[in-house]
């Protein structure tokens, strides 16, 4: 059901929270186009889709966790206003594409732990979302890459 990767490390400019998992629709809707912009602003080279790191979820509807919305850029230029520079660590993960719309990846998110865990391999607390193809929150056509940290 999924792939092992190991991700090098990467630059982002990024917008980092404390939130639950119901919080995170609206934050990415209220934070995203700010982050776009300030990217488009700063002349920044965006290499790859946007990415959502999480940081301490697992997987409860109510639990806390630190998160930062990420877009993968070559090189730093002025400082941002509102959010910041990020580089990731190297990130070794079991990875699976999902597609479809947000309201099924919950589902996929338990399949893949499930499939990781009868593996018999350690989880580490870290997980991300490339968003390969977005259309918007209902589209069937939406590709995300759920990655759970190992």
């Amino acid at each position: 059901m999924y792939e092992k990767k190991h991700i090098p490390t990467k630059l982002y400019i990024s917008a980092r929270t404390t939130l639950t998992i119901p919080d995170i629709p609206e934050y990415a809707q209220h934070i995203m186009s700010k982050l776009m912009m300030e990217a488009i602003q700063l002349g920044l080279k965006v290499t790859g889709p946007v990415e959502f790191h999480y940081f301490g979820s697992d997987g409860e509807l109510d639990t806390l966790f630190d998160m930062r919305i990420c877009i993968p850029i070559t090189d730093k230029a002025d400082t941002p206003t509102s959010f910041e520079y990020y580089e990731s660590e190297p990130f070794s993960c079991a990875s699976y594409e999902y597609h479809g719309n947000v309201y099924g990846v919950g589902d996929k998110w338990k399949a893949l732990v499930e499939s990781v865990m009868s593996d018999a391999i350690p989880l580490a607390p870290q997980s991300r979302e490339v968003y390969r193809r977005w259309m918007d929150a209902n589209s069937n056509k939406n590709i995300t890459e759920l990655q759970i940290g190992l």
